[in-house]
């Protein structure tokens, strides 16, 4: 394998295991949440709306001005301030370190095969719920890791045979 195949490998599973991690802070962080407040919060509705409304805008090729435009980046911003001050600050900076280094993965491997590898977040995700948090691992459910890992291992694999 080549230095720098490898190198993506790493970027992209380490993503996914960050991501993973982030997702039982999340979790664990979110029950502290005040969901009456979060459910009345009128501001965070008008955000959602116009990121939704703007979104769609821009994302579905209509002609969008840069008010759309504006809009779109000024309600993505108070939605994660929101995420971090109302929910879990820390799950969202390591949310933001798992795709910054997913995105840095793009730098040595295809995308074909780096997005893929960070699905090892839901192994990764499932296990620390089972051991730290007490919650139910089914069979179907180590199957499904299984399956996950297997993929992960031939996605690594593959994409190294298809640069040779």
């Amino acid at each position: 394998m080549h230095h720098k195949y490898k190198l993506g490998i790493i970027l992209a599973i380490s993503a996914g295991i960050i991501y993973g991690i982030a997702s039982i802070v999340f979790k664990y962080d979110i029950n502290l949440a005040d969901y009456e407040s979060l459910i009345s919060n009128t501001g965070l509705w008008i955000s959602a709306i116009i990121f939704i409304i703007s979104g769609m805008a821009i994302f579905t090729r209509l002609e969008s001005s840069y008010v759309i435009k504006i809009l779109f980046i000024v309600s993505l911003i108070y939605l994660g301030l929101f995420m971090m001050v109302k929910v879990s600050f820390f799950a969202m900076i390591l949310l933001i370190g798992a795709f910054l280094l997913a995105f840095l993965a793009l730098f040595y491997i295809d995308a074909s095969i780096a997005w893929p590898l960070t699905g090892c977040k839901y192994a990764v995700c499932s296990l620390i719920a089972y051991f730290f948090l007490n919650e139910v691992l089914t069979t179907v459910g180590i199957l499904g890791i299984t399956f996950i890992m297997i993929g992960t291992i031939l996605l690594a694999i593959g994409g190294e045979m298809t640069k040779e």
